[in-house]
């Protein structure tokens, strides 16, 4: 034993040799014990190992003492191992305390080198050590000081640096010289990756400083060396809420920022404590969310959900503090499903510093025990190590966990199925499901309202991954898919289906699907085609392929034989491809998360279903995502088959129900789309009766449905400003012209449909637009909603990007009240050259392109009369040149003629390979408007040389 007139200690803080980030935190161990034997007198010097630079300055340093000891984590066994080495050699004895002691005391008891074996905490016991030694034995247990408030405040100077790394660790700037507090001792909770040892070490029993302990520390802290934020080092702050109210009160008069930990359930349980705590300098919050798979919590015993992490993390955002977000990956028991769960879960927190580890089977921990016992860790006592890096247990896919951590993510989606009796065609939906879709990819929702027996469905989901929600009565299809998606809301999955269980799926159909909903950002929901061919087809609405085929004479589909044979066929003939839509029927709806988020719940005014669909697409639409069909997936769909039974059976009226709630939809987006008195305006026509294969009056051509797409709908969606509303009338609802139109891509305009009778009429010598039952009067005699800013465009003509900034920068510059807006035009020929119309558009011959401006007065619109003629209903007419609308009329336009003086006209420079003089030509050619375009544009390109003006 050592002789007490003989001591003279050094006590050494582990780090590696100039240790930096992490490993220049100051050691709270270390530092206490040190402060504590110095306060009680005792000899004894103190080395922070990251001051020096290798091993021979170590073996220098370490000379001449009695007496060396060190705390001593697992993670370091190595260094202390080689500071027994140097200790030994130099003479002296060897003491090791610290966690490591607590988590594998055999691990040195065993080594002979090491005379003093230290348990638990230092303050009391080891000072009474040293002034009287050989009264203890080789194994010492220290006494757990009970008053925290009675230690010392820990020595600073004693360490490299006063201030503690915090660059790449706190989020945010102007964070540089953080100091670190530690407020209590202990922790109540049972982590299986941290516990039994933090109990054996501590205690079970959290000790709290006082609040006013810890505030007078802080002072001192601040005043002596200016730190400019804090942490408080506790392994949970957010507990004890009497404590906390009282340094919520008193911590103001430090006004400083400070990081500290909390645990999700702990701030789900107290946000107002969360929000006043960041009112006060909580800045950045450490939550241990660990894993997105609620299996794996409950197999660490985290004690907390995967719903109360995403809850929390939102509590956090909401309080305007920021996340250091702690993740563990690497667990032996984790499936890649799990694996992904925690990395959707860390995609939906989106902290501003995530943290990922690896686990690490450290010695006195459950887990890490249970990895040792069964033989699966591939570490020992020399290189335990955290970090996300390096193999540390047998079995576990770490090139995919780097994988994951690079970003790769596999899909999950939830699958919400509701129900009301109809068990058969229930079973067979979900044998379909188990057979045609890759397992770990999805989780049934099944939402069942009420139905009388549900046994055999039981039997058939009990071996998927799938959560039962039960109804206490028949809510309906809203309430069903709003109960599924509240409780889809706390998981992790990216994507949500909902899916009838009248359907059966088809080979590979969910990954088919998730590839067009993710094959471009702006698509937020995706549907099949369904099949058989049905005659009655509305029940599929725009999916059946009965529809497509009618609807999309240019779509080849394979014949119908069988599902299985008509999806390989689809395949090879359509891989990858989407058809558009006017929205995609909720049988079967693959939807982004984000939209839902966004967008929200199904809207209960539609209650027991029918139209929510389509109400739910519009309002993606409205905020920018698109809804697509998948053309290379096909399932089966039986047709309301729920609807028909309880017709049947309970005397429901189906059609009473579809024509409420098509009028609860049409008044919805009514009262949604009327504009406010500064929106902007654009009306247009597409009125068509019929399809066919020539132009004819009240005739839809392919030709024209691709014009329009391409100059009109394009141009429109170019648009720099998209602040408007566009309305377009078209014909009969029902009509095959207008479904056609209505299934082009819009993009993400504000479209709004005015439907009216179409005319089949007389064209009169006085003009096609003047005349009566002509597109332009039918439009005249129908009511469309009103603003300051009104437009009118055609469906075959295209504008420039700035066409509606313009029409609001003048509104907002402009000082009369009311005016029209007159747009010159530049038409495009077929071959490609632009032409200008010499006939003017002036006050007295307006524009089609033209834009009203009345912001006092009655408003009216801009089909009020025969275009030529608006100019008559304003004082003040403002002619814009031919900058923002181009008029493709020729290319299928059957309304407008070439004006005999409209002229193409050139500036021809060229260098004379001669003289070498440039010379500069003005090349016009004047159009005969006697003879056919074709014959024009022939003739025109006879003459490309030109005549010199």
């Amino acid at each position: 034993m050592l002789n007490e007139e003989e001591m003279k200690t050094l006590l050494i803080a582990l780090y590696p040799y100039n240790g930096q980030g992490l490993d220049a935190w100051h050691d709270h161990g270390a530092g206490m014990t040190y402060t504590a034997a110095k306060v009680a007198g005792c000899d004894i010097d103190f080395l922070d190992l990251k001051t020096l630079n290798n091993d021979s300055e170590l073996n220098e340093r370490i000379k001449s003492y009695d007496l060396v000891c060190f705390g001593l984590k697992s993670s370091y066994y190595s260094i202390g191992m080689k500071v027994i080495k140097y200790a030994k050699a130099a003479g002296a004895k060897t003491m090791v305390a610290g966690y490591h002691v607590t988590a594998a005391p055999s691990q040195l008891l065993e080594n002979p080198d090491i005379d003093y074996i230290f348990h638990g905490e230092s303050e009391i016991t080891f000072p009474q050590f040293l002034k009287d030694p050989s009264s203890f034995p080789r194994e010492i247990f220290g006494e757990k000081p009970q008053n925290l408030d009675d230690l010392p405040f820990m020595d600073r100077t004693i360490y490299r640096d006063y201030f503690e790394p915090v660059t790449g660790w706190w989020y945010g700037p102007n964070r540089h010289k953080m100091i670190s507090v530690m407020a209590a001792r202990g922790c109540p909770y049972e982590c299986g990756f941290c516990q039994p040892i933090e109990h054996n070490h501590f205690g079970r029993k959290l000790r709290r400083r006082s609040v006013d302990s810890v505030i007078s520390e802080m002072k001192w802290l601040k005043d002596t060396y200016n730190p400019d934020c804090l942490m408080i080092h506790d392994d949970t702050f957010l507990i004890q809420p009497s404590w906390i109210e009282e340094f919520i009160e008193k911590y103001p008069q430090i006004n400083l920022p400070f990081w500290a930990s909390g645990r999700a359930d702990g701030i789900c349980k107290h946000p107002d404590l969360v929000k006043r705590l960041v009112d006060v300098g909580w800045e950045l919050i450490s939550v241990g969310f660990e894993s997105g798979s609620q299996r794996i919590l409950d197999k660490m015993n985290k004690g907390t959900t995967v719903e109360q992490n995403i809850k929390a993390a939102k509590i956090i955002r909401d309080s305007g503090a920021k996340i250091y977000a702690n993740y563990m990956l690497g667990l032996p028991w984790e499936t890649k499903e799990d694996i992904q769960a925690t990395a959707r879960m860390a995609d939906i927190i989106a902290a501003e510093m995530p943290s990922w580890a690896f686990f690490t089977p450290y010695p006195g921990c459950a887990m890490g025990e249970e990895c040792i016992e069964l033989g699966w860790s591939l570490l020992d006592r020399n290189n335990y190590n955290r970090c996300p890096s390096g193999e540390k247990v047998k079995g576990v896919d770490y090139a995919y966990l780097n994988s994951v951590l690079k970003g790769h993510r596999d899909h999950f989606s939830d699958i919400i199925i509701p129900t009301y009796n109809n068990e058969q065609l229930t079973i067979d939906c979900l044998d379909s499901i188990k057979k045609y879709t890759k397992e770990g990819t999805y989780r049934i929702i099944w939402v069942d309202n009420n139905s009388k027996d549900t046994t055999k469905v039981e039997e058939t989901i009990a071996s998927m991954n799938h959560l039962l929600i039960r109804m206490p009565k028949n809510e309906g299809f809203v309430n069903a898919i709003n109960a599924g998606l509240k409780a889809s809301s706390i998981s992790t999955a990216d994507t949500i289906c909902l899916l009838n269980n009248d359907t059966q799926v088809s080979p590979n159909w969910l990954e088919k699907l998730t590839s067009s909903l993710y094959s471009s950002k702006d698509i937020g929901i995706v549907g099949p085609l369904t099949g058989p061919p049905a005659k009655d087809h509305q029940y599929d609405s725009q999916h059946n392929i009965a529809y497509r085929l009618l609807y999309n004479k240019s779509l080849s589909l394979p014949p119908w034989t069988d599902l299985l044979s008509f999806n390989i066929q689809l395949e090879r003939q359509h891989k990858g491809k989407l058809g558009n839509v006017e929205f995609i029927a909720f049988l079967c709806a693959l939807i982004k998360r984000e939209v839902i988020d966004k967008v929200g719940n199904l809207d209960t005014r539609y209650d027991m279903g029918m139209w929510d669909d389509l109400d739910y697409c519009r309002s993606a639409q409205s905020i920018g995502y698109k809804s697509k069909v998948a053309l290379d997936t096909c399932i089966i769909h039986k047709g309301r088959a729920t609807f028909k039974t309880i017709q049947k059976t309970e005397g429901f009226d189906v059609q009473a129900l579809i024509k409420k709630n098509k009028g609860k939809l049409d008044a919805k987006w009514r009262n949604l789309l009327h504009p406010s008195p500064s929106d902007v305006i654009v009306v247009s026509r597409a009125i068509y009766s019929e399809m066919g294969d020539a132009d004819g009056i009240s005739i839809l051509t392919e030709r024209r449905l691709d014009i329009m797409q391409r100059y009109f709908i394009n141009s429109l969606n170019n648009q720099t400003d998209m602040n408007f509303i566009l309305y377009m009338v078209v014909g009969d609802p029902d009509s095959e012209a207008t479904l056609r139109i209505k299934s082009l891509d819009w993009g993400s305009l504000n479209v709004a449909y005015i439907h009216t009778k179409p005319v089949i009429w007389t064209p009169t010598e006085n003009g096609w637009e003047t005349d009566i039952g002509c597109p332009e009067d039918l439009v005249r005699k129908i009511s469309h909603p009103m603003s300051s800013i009104m437009a009118r465009l055609d469906t075959d003509d295209w504008v420039a990007p700035g066409w509606i900034a313009h029409m609001n920068y003048m509104a907002n510059t402009v000082k009369e009240p009311r005016f029209l807006i007159n747009y010159q035009i530049i038409g495009q020929a077929p071959n490609g050259l632009l032409y200008t119309f010499s006939a003017p558009h002036t006050k007295d011959r307006t524009s089609p392109f033209m834009a009203l401006v009345q912001k006092e007065g009655n408003k009216f619109s801009p089909y009020r009369l025969f275009h030529l003629h608006m100019g008559r209903l304003f004082n003040t007419i403002y002619t814009i040149p031919p900058f923002y609308a181009f008029m493709s009329v020729h290319n299928n336009n059957r309304y407008n003629h070439i004006y005999d003086v409209d002229k193409f006209t050139f500036i021809k420079e060229s260098v004379d390979s001669s003289t070498k003089s440039p010379t500069v030509n003005r090349i016009s050619i004047n159009v005969n408007h006697k003879t056919t375009w074709r014959d024009k544009i022939d003739r025109l390109k006879n003459k490309q040389s030109g005549v010199q003006s």
